[in-house]
């Protein structure tokens, strides 16, 4: 496809800012809930980042990916996605590497499809399941 320009994605962006506020929906509120409490349950988790906060933070980027992606509601991938940001966060504080340099997947879905697949198997299987995973 085409790329959009300058005005075009600002229009977009301003749009989907003013017209949409998306809710959560019961999936994916249960898998920011799962890996919040995994994060705060993990053995080098640091304690001043795992709080209330956090999960917070973790919400409002699955609302914006929500929005970039121009839905009413967070499903379980921007969910994934919210938390896959936050642990390349963690990585980048954590690793001399620049992420940063990282390019972009020739496969998107794919790449996604193995980040959910990752990011699941982490969390309890019962809370946790995708219908994109079992598509």
């Amino acid at each position: 496809g085409r790329l959009w320009d300058m005005e075009r994605l600002q229009n977009y962006v301003s749009y989907v800012r003013k017209e949409l506020q998306p809710k959560l929906t019961p999936e994916s509120e249960r898998v920011l809930i799962q890996y919040y409490k995994l994060q705060r349950g993990g053995e080098h988790r640091s304690a001043a980042r795992t709080t209330v906060r956090m999960l917070e933070s973790l919400v409002r980027l699955s609302q914006a990916h929500a929005r970039l992606m121009m839905r009413q509601e967070v499903t379980v991938q921007d969910a994934i996605v919210a938390i896959s940001l936050q642990d390349a966060s963690f990585a980048s504080e954590n690793s001399a590497r620049d992420s940063m340099q990282r390019g972009f997947a020739d496969d998107p879905d794919a790449e996604y499809e193995r980040e959910e697949r990752r990011i699941l198997a982490l969390l309890e299987p019962q809370a946790c399941s995708s219908p994109v995973a079992s598509a």
